[in-house]
This record gives structure tokens, sequence and C-alpha cells, in this order.
């Protein structure tokens, strides 16, 4: 069981995490030892960045989960998220009776006591959403503190402790830990939340949308009188929960369409960036975005709104925004190999897939767009989802799939069959293949790929080295082609 709320964070105190590599509990490591606390962690997954990201920070990670990291008895356990009871230190920290505690609740407790803290939540755009109100805050000059579930590219690293009033969060819905299975937001003292947008997702936490739709109600309810909700009045997920739990302080609607407070207007492509106009204060200002898609768009306006409801000047906000340098596995171009480009992309859910793609439609108009998903999350293997991927994944041009990974998790026929998904994307006009293995995956790209091909690589973890085995391959066809 977690240990009563913790006093202060003193310096010197002595932290140990128990899965420091996730993106959460990696950050939180950093901000804790920025704050003055003896910080390390051990790990069964340690590999970069994030292993690298905390090594230059000079926090230890021990690998594996042992009783014995624990011998010395540190003065905090921190559980993640992604340990089980039965965790060779979950259990050892019990047996020990050493002070436990979860990574949301550590940072509720030792980080955002006394902050302006700003809540980036939904189900899609959490990520980008937060490195853009951080981005924003910090490059207006009023140092506030972040903590970001990926790994922006124009800031130092996913979390700063700041020396300004706002602290920005991204707030997860998933369960905290497995002595609190609440979700990891309700832990964040929310004055100014955003909230993108509200769909199913992570079945195997939420039994279904009501039970999606009560826990961002809940997160609702923690608002307080002279806080702010900004809400994507675009989306019906969050249109649904706000009316039925209406937060105690005001709203601000925004979005692309009709109905809202603040509407992002005269979008356009231009380049690879997207320009819109914005009226925050007064007249409105031109506003230029360095990513594709209009739901990044919305996720701006969002970050813009927040922003400036927190102290930052719109003048100040339209420079900052078009120095944006992004999100790392958010259409990052991680490669261009024989004439090829090659795209990382964290998007799992159908919804987030489809607007992936529309997006780099748009930002590469003239070229083939192939779309290679990976089915890894609880969510995404389910077969209630089949006929949502081949609509989300009929968006582009070409389209390569996988087997299922790890499909011992779900009874046979509550299994998505990637087969049935690529034929039903074949009967909707664009072609499909589903692959045997990764290998043959691999195959098949090398084969069909040609000079201007756009591939964007789609999984919520690392597909195995698909990307950099892909660009190995292309690279020597390209030299046997030179050659012969």
């Amino acid at each position: 069981m977690p240990s009563p709320l913790a006093p202060p964070l003193a310096a010197g105190t002595r932290v140990h995490i128990s899965g420091i590599c996730g993106t959460g509990t990696g950050a939180l490591a950093c901000l804790l030892s920025e704050a003055g606390a003896a910080v390390r962690g051990s790990d069964d997954h340690v590999y970069p960045p994030m292993s690298d990201y905390l090594a230059a920070r000079g926090v230890e990670i021990r690998h594996g989960y042992d009783a014995a990291h624990l011998a010395d008895r540190p003065d905090w356990v921190v559980i993640g998220n992604a340990l089980s009871r039965d965790n060779p230190e979950a259990t050892a920290a019990r047996d020990l009776d050493l002070p436990t505690t979860s990574f949301a609740a550590a940072l509720e407790q030792w980080v955002l006591p006394d902050r302006l803290s700003i809540v980036a939540a939904g189900t899609h755009g959490k990520t980008t959403t937060t490195t853009l109100t951080a981005h924003l805050l910090r490059e207006a000059g009023l140092d506030p503190g972040w903590l970001i579930g990926g790994l922006p590219q124009g800031l130092p690293g996913p979390a700063h402790l700041g020396t300004g009033a706002p602290f920005v969060v991204e707030g997860d819905e998933y369960d905290t830990a497995y002595f609190d299975k609440g979700p990891k937001f309700l832990h964040y003292r929310p004055r100014i939340c955003i909230l993108t947008s509200i769909e199913l997702d992570h079945l195997d936490i939420f039994a279904d949308q009501a039970a999606v739709d009560r826990a961002f109600g809940d997160l609702l309810a923690l608002l307080p009188a002279d806080g702010l909700l900004v809400a994507c009045g675009d989306d019906p997920g969050v249109r649904r929960v706000v009316a039925a739990t209406p937060p105690a302080c005001p709203v601000v609607w925004y979005g692309l369409g009709p109905g809202v407070d603040v509407q992002a207007q005269a979008v356009a492509q231009s380049g690879e960036s997207r320009s819109f106009r914005l009226a925050l204060a007064g007249d409105p200002l031109t506003f230029h975005l360095p990513m594709a898609g209009d739901h990044n768009v919305a996720n701006a306006t969002a970050a813009l709104i927040a922003a400036h409801h927190a102290g930052a000047e719109p003048s100040a906000l339209a420079a900052a925004l078009a120095r944006f340098a992004g999100v790392r596995r958010r259409q990052e171009v991680v490669a261009e190999v024989a004439g090829v480009t090659l795209i990382d992309d964290f998007a799992h859910h159908p919804t987030a897939v489809a607007a992936t793609l529309d997006a780099l439609a748009r930002r590469y108009p003239s070229r083939r767009l192939w779309a290679v998903f990976e089915f890894r999350s609880n969510s995404a293997i389910r077969r209630r989802f089949e006929a949502d991927y081949a609509k989300a994944l009929a968006h582009a041009d070409r389209v390569a799939l996988p087997p299922i990974l790890r499909p011992h998790r779900l009874r046979p026929e509550a299994l998505l069959d990637p087969q049935t998904v690529a034929h039903a994307i074949t009967n909707s006009g664009t072609s499909a293949t589903a692959c045997a293995d990764l290998d043959g995956l691999i195959a098949h790209l090398e084969s069909e790929l040609r000079q201007d091909d756009v591939v964007v690589v789609m999984s919520s973890g690392g597909f195995d080295g698909l990307l950099p085995r892909l660009a190995r391959g292309l690279a020597e066809r390209a030299k046997t082609e030179i050659g012969s």
C-alpha cells in the first residue's frame, strides 16, 4: 500500500524509482534530482533515449528488478505503473516497510504545491499540446516547469523544474499504480485544464465509453472556481463530458469549427507549416506553426489560450510559435534513404492514425504515402477496432501491416485480424498487404518502395527496430542498383 502523504522534499532525500526508464518516471527522476534529491532507479528495459538522458544528468540506473536494490533502505520508493504487485522491488518495499508512493503522487506532493498547474488532457494530442504550452511559456520569458510524456525537440528535456509559477504537465488518464487504479491526472492539482478530445481507448483499463467519460468528469471536478477549462468544441466527446459534468470554473471553447469562443481562422498550408489567424485579446494575429495537420492547429490554439491566460503576451506567443521544434516521434523525419522519406510517429488510435495520414498527405501532396502500422497496444489488437483501423489506414496510398504483437494477451475471438483489415482497405481502393512476420514486412517494403515515396511508421512502441532496419535495407538496395 502507498504511504501517507509525503513531507516536502528535503535536499539529499534518497529516492529510488522502480521503472525509471519510462517516459514519465524518467522525467520525474530529473525533476527530483533538480530539486536536490539523491535519485537513482532500476528498470528491466534500459535503452536510449531515456537511459542516455538520465545518465547525462548523473542519475544511476540499476539493470533489472531486484530486492537487493532496496537493501540500503532509501528514504522513498516510487513505484512505476508498469510494475505489478508481485514485482521483486514492490514486494521488497512492502516487506521492508519503506515509504512508498506512485509517480503521479510524487509529482503531486513534491513538485506541484504552490505552482499554477496547467494540465493538458485528452485521448489525442496530449504530448504535443503539453510541449507547445511549455515552449510558448518558456519563450515568453515565464520560466515554467514542465513534465512531458515524450521527448521534445526544442526544450532542454522532458522535464524542468522552472522558477516561474506555471507548471505544465501531460494529463494521462491511464491508471496510476498497482495500488492506485485511478487515472494519473487526478493527482495533478489542475488550475488550467486543456481538454483536447475524449474517445474510447485503453480498453485494458476502461470497460466502455461511460467509464472513460467518468474519468474525465472526475478531472473537471477538480478545477477550482478561479481556474479555467480550455475545451475543444470540435470534439463531440468533450462537448458531451463538459455538459454532463460542468466544472466550477469558466470554460473557453476553442477549435476550427463554428460555435466556439476562440476559432482558428484562415487556416492554410505553407510548405511544411500551417498558418492561421487567432484573436487572443483584441484584434486577430497571424500565427505560423511548423507542423502539418488541422489537429495540430487545434492543439496550438489550446496551448496559446492557456499560455495567454497564464500571463504571456499575444505578440510574444506569435513569435514563439513560429520557433516550435516539435516532439520526437510526432511526424518526425528520421531518415532520407535512396530518395525515400522515413517518418516515425506515435499514432496508435484510429482517429490519430487518420489525422496523421491526412496531415502528411498535405505535407507531401505530390508523393506516394505509405502507412506501416503496428497493432501493439491493448486497445489496438482488439477486433472491435477492425473497421475503424481499415477506414483510418485507407487515408494512405499504400498500407503494409505486420502480425499482431503478443496475441496471447487476448482470447482468439477478441483479437483483430490484420488480414481482415488489409482486405477491407484494399476493397476501399487502397492497396494493402498483411505480412506474416517482420522480416517479410521489411522485404515487402524494400521491394516495393521507389524514389519520392514517403513511409510513416506508426507505433506506440519500438516496432522491433523496423525503421533502422528498413533504412539499412534501402541503403543496401541502392548500392546494389548502382553497382549493377
